[in-house]
């Protein structure tokens, strides 16, 4: 399951292009699409605290499995279909 988390946050952060850092740094300097970018990573980590989907020293949630393959799903159905066409790219 590890290895599935690391994969979708990879994935999450090449689609949003680059780190949570470089993303608020670029949203201090005015970038709209960063902005979005950090105000998602604050509402997803609210959501997962109050679904019991994070983690804790515990251990998992109990719906964690769940969360991180349907956040993987999504992360690839968003990468295969936000592709520009060849005709687009000019």
């Amino acid at each position: 399951m590890e290895f599935l988390s690391y994969a979708t946050l990879w994935l999450c952060f090449t689609l949003g292009g680059g780190c949570p850092g470089r993303q608020l740094i670029k949203s201090a300097e005015g970038d709209n699409d960063s902005a979005i970018f950090v105000m998602g990573l604050i509402a997803g980590a609210a959501i997962a605290h109050n679904f019991g989907v994070a983690a804790s020293p515990a251990g998992l949630g109990s719906n964690s499995a769940a969360a991180v393959i349907i956040g993987l799903v999504f992360c690839a159905f968003v990468a295969i279909f936000s592709r520009r066409s060849p005709a687009m790219q000019g």
